[in-house]
This record gives structure tokens, C-alpha cells and sequence, in this order.
């Protein structure tokens, strides 16, 4: 009886202290994505990340804007495409669009980015 009694306190220790270092690790996880979204670049980030992205792309000028697409569907049969837009390195959410795409039957992405674009 004694044995039995020692060895479940034992498991339950053990349970306690698994139990614990997942919420501990849980708690990290969670307080590092909330200081990523906290921490904003200064100018001197943002014009360094924009030098590095002109260099990677071997761009004549400076890219301040930027538009991003992107085409979906919907179960197959409802095309649609998205545009993000970033100026001077920093999200623009104004300037964000949807389209619904109306020519293009089926699933074919570049005649949505044509009819997206153009």
C-alpha cells in the first residue's frame, strides 16, 4: 500500500512539473510574439531594409512603393486575387484591394493577374 501511495505522488509530481513547463514555454512563446509585434523599425531600418531589397532586385531606384498580388479560388470555381501595398517599407492598409475576377472561367492564374493588373 505504502509503495502505491509513494509512486503515485511520484506521477503526479511528474505530471505538475510537465504540466508547468508547458504553460512556462507557452508564456515565452506568447510574450515573444507580443514584443515582435510591439517593436516598430525607426527610418533608418525601414531605408535599410529598402537599400537591401534594391540591391537583391538589382533596381535602378529606391523601392517606396510597393504592390504585392495574389490570386485564389474558391473551391475551384470563384477566382479572386488580392493587392497589399507597402510605401516607405510600412504597410499602406488603405491602399489594400480585392478583386473579383469576371472573365477568366476555371482556374488559371495568369489570365486573373491580367485582368488584375491590367
Amino acid at each position: 500500500m505504502k509503495l502505491k501511495s509513494l509512486s503515485l505522488k511520484v506521477a503526479t509530481k511528474k505530471v505538475i512539473r510537465t504540466f508547468v513547463t508547458k504553460c512556462g514555454l507557452l508564456y515565452s512563446r506568447r510574450k515573444r510574439k507580443q514584443t515582435l509585434l510591439l517593436h516598430e523599425n525607426t527610418e533608418e531600418e525601414n531605408l535599410a531594409l529598402l537599400l537591401q531589397l534594391q540591391q537583391d532586385l538589382h533596381l535602378k531606384e529606391l523601392p517606396l512603393h510597393i504592390e504585392c498580388f495574389d490570386n485564389s479560388n474558391f473551391q475551384g470555381a470563384y477566382p479572386v486575387s488580392a493587392m497589399v501595398c507597402f510605401k516607405n517599407a510600412l504597410p499602406d492598409k488603405k491602399e489594400y484591394r480585392h478583386f473579383h475576377i469576371k472573365t477568366v472561367k476555371g482556374i488559371d492564374d495568369f489570365a486573373s493577374m491580367k485582368e488584375t493588373v491590367i
